[in-house]
């Protein structure tokens, strides 16, 4: 079955290494002192394939270097998303309203938490002194039907 985009098949490398194993041993390398004119060189059916027939490199590396972290590094963290603002108990009134319906406005929604990865950063000791990191609650709700604003998002 072809895949209905030309680069769909470029992904089953990453996400199934396994069936990329070779099914037989590689073919050891000839001794370093023998004649390079009485070496074979190698047919294609016999050879391991690479991934995508791409030499291997470090933006094409072999499924066993998959799993290798990039970076490793650990820090304990608490984070927590900001509150929600808290809503209005108002009531309309008017000159010829007595009982007017309600009017108060909703909360602000709380801020977010974002983590985002910085090319160059090595560490994450800047984020571990901080120990706490909370996102700004929303403000509260007011008369008029005005809504509370949305508290701050943290990066």
């Amino acid at each position: 079955m072809v895949p209905r985009c030309p680069g769909a098949s470029t992904l089953a490398p990453f996400l199934y290494p396994s069936l990329l194993r070779p099914l037989c041993h590689p073919v050891s390398r000839p001794a370093l002192g023998c004649d390079p004119s009485a070496r074979r060189q190698p047919s294609s059916s016999a050879s391991i394939p690479t991934v995508n027939n791409l030499p291997e490199s470090h933006l094409n590396p072999r499924p066993d270097d998959y799993a290798a972290p990039s970076f490793a590094d650990k820090a304990d963290l608490s984070i927590q998303a900001g509150h929600g603002g808290n809503g209005c108990v108002s009531f309309l009134r008017e000159a010829y309203f007595p009982d007017g319906p309600p009017n108060g406005g909703d909360g602000g929604a709380g801020g977010n938490v974002y983590i985002q990865a910085a090319h160059g950063e090595t560490s994450l000791h800047k984020l571990a002194r901080r120990r706490f990191i909370r996102a700004a609650r929303g403000k509260h709700g007011q008369g008029s039907a005005r809504g509370g604003a949305k508290g701050d998002d943290v990066v």
